[in-house]
């Protein structure tokens, strides 16, 4: 991937917050771009990059979900259980 989708170097986040953070301020970075703006070449570098990060956030979602049940966290939020919880958060 080139440096123009890229950004070049990314620093590592120190926490999950940061993280989370730094996500939130890359899917918003997205869309408010101009798209139409953009070369064909980096739309396609960024839709691919996209497609991987979706994947990951998958992944990452069902371990995450995964330990949030196993400690019945749902229950901290006042549900009974993580499909409650997800329907109501």
């Amino acid at each position: 991937m080139s440096d123009a989708a890229t950004g070049g170097t990314v620093p590592v986040p120190a926490s999950a917050g940061e993280a989370l953070a730094m996500t939130r301020a890359g899917m918003a970075f997205l869309a408010a771009s101009d798209a139409a703006d953009m070369p064909a070449g980096v739309l396609g570098e960024i839709l691919e990059a996209l497609e991987q990060v979706g994947a990951t956030g998958a992944a990452a979602h069902g371990r995450l979900l995964a330990a949030f049940d196993a400690m019945d966290g749902a229950y901290e939020w006042g549900q009974r259980t993580w499909r409650s919880w997800a329907v109501n958060h």
